[in-house]
């Protein structure tokens, strides 16, 4: 019975295609705790995934507003001194395309 669950596990497993790709951009110096960022897109967005945390990954609560191709991500509160890194985890377009790989920048405020 054991090996059947193995043999079923391997084969659900072997069954999904499963491709993660990660971009991570340069770090960033000399942030200002009250950092407001913009990010760009070359297509209309619908959807964002994405978060900021620090190097103890705390996150840090943000609001994000999307409008057109642009999406500006708000601190509710400054940041402190030190390492943080803004993860975008998918992105949706308007026209159903897709981010197809997770995007990471590291960022310290001094």
């Amino acid at each position: 019975m054991k090996n059947k669950i193995i043999a079923f596990t391997l084969l659900i497993m072997l069954s999904f295609n499963i491709n993660v790709f990660a971009r991570t951009f340069p770090t960033v110096n000399n942030i200002k705790p009250d950092k407001i960022w913009t990010i760009t897109f070359n297509k209309d967005i619908e959807t964002i995934r994405m978060n900021i945390a620090d190097k103890n990954n705390i996150f840090v609560p943000c609001m994000v507003y999307i409008k057109d191709n642009k999406v500006t991500v708000v601190p509710f509160v400054n940041y402190k001194e030190g390492e943080y890194t803004l993860n975008i985890e998918s992105v949706a377009a308007k026209d159903g395309s897709t981010l197809n790989e997770t995007v990471d920048m590291k960022f310290i405020v001094e």
